[in-house]
């Protein structure tokens, strides 16, 4: 019983209106992230050209986040200096 009103009411009623991904990273997804989203962009633009097999679904990237995203790579060191480091 449970499961259907959560089903019927809820679930059914906060349907997110797109099939939007939102892909959030912190720390070394500060360099990871934008990696990641260009692969799923780069897959998606392979969907399109049909270059992938039949029934792959397309993944719709709507934002990235980062939160205190680590993107200096030519000075790791920076990170122990932070006041959270």
């Amino acid at each position: 019983m449970l499961k259907s009103v959560v089903t019927n009411l809820l679930y059914n009623r906060y349907q997110p209106k797109d099939n939007g991904l939102q892909f959030v990273a912190e720390s070394y997804g500060g360099h990871y992230g934008p990696v990641f989203s260009a692969y799923i962009e780069e897959q998606n633009e392979r969907l399109v050209a049909g270059k992938l097999p039949p029934g792959t679904k397309e993944l719709h990237l709507s934002s990235l986040g980062i939160g205190k995203g680590f993107m200096d790579t030519l000075s790791p060191s920076s990170v122990l200096n932070t006041p959270i480091g």
